[in-house]
C-alpha cells in the first residue's frame, strides 16, 4: 500500500490536476495521496541527503555482521538470502514482544533461512549470535556510559 500510495503521489506531482486520475481513484484516497506528496515535497532536499547517507551505512555494517554471523554459524548463504534475512529480522522488530526481541527475532531467522536450506537449529544459533552482537553491543556501551557518569558523580561528593 505504500508502494501503491507512492507512485499515485508520483504521478500527482509529475502531473498536478491529472483531472482522470482525480476520477479514477476514491475520494478519501485522492486526499491521502495529496497530503503524502505534500509532505514529501516540504522535505528539503539538502537536509535529507545525510540521515540516508548514515541510514544507508548502518545497514550495510547490519548486513555485514549478518553475513558474517550466517557463516559463523554454518549457514552458507549468499547476499540475496542475507538481504531477505536482514529484511526479515527488521521487520520482526516491528511486532511487540519480550524484552530484546527475544523470540521474535529467532523466529525471523528460522523462516527466512528455512528457504534457503538452513535447519532450524542452525537458524536459531544464528540468530543469538546476531543478537548478542547488535543488542549487546549497544547495552554494554550504555552500561559503560552510565557507569562513568555515575563515578563522575560519585567522585563530585
Amino acid at each position: 500500500t505504500v508502494g501503491l500510495i507512492a507512485v499515485l503521489a508520483a504521478i500527482l506531482l509529475a502531473r498536478r490536476g491529472l483531472a482522470a486520475l482525480e476520477r479514477a481513484i476514491p475520494a478519501g484516497l485522492y486526499r491521502r495521496v495529496g497530503d503524502f506528496a505534500a509532505a514529501v515535497g516540504a522535505i528539503r532536499r539538502d537536509m535529507i541527503a545525510r540521515p540516508m547517507a548514515l541510514t544507508a551505512g548502518i545497514y550495510v555494517f547490519e548486513f555485514l555482521t549478518l553475513h558474517a554471523v550466517l557463516k559463523s554459524a554454518g549457514i552458507e548463504v549468499g547476499v540475496a538470502a542475507t538481504l531477505i534475512t536482514l529484511g526479515a529480522v527488521v521487520l520482526s522488530t516491528l511486532l511487540p514482544t519480550a524484552p530484546g526481541y527475544v523470540g521474535s527475532m529467532q523466529l525471523a531467522f528460522i523462516v527466512a533461512l528455512r528457504s534457503f536450506g538452513a535447519t532450524a537449529p542452525e537458524a536459531f544459533t544464528a540468530a543469538s549470535i546476531f543478537q548478542v552482537f547488535v543488542f549487546g553491543s549497544v547495552v554494554a556501551c550504555g552500561m559503560a556510559i552510565l557507569i562513568v557518569l555515575n563515578l563522575r558523580k560519585i567522585v563530585a561528593r
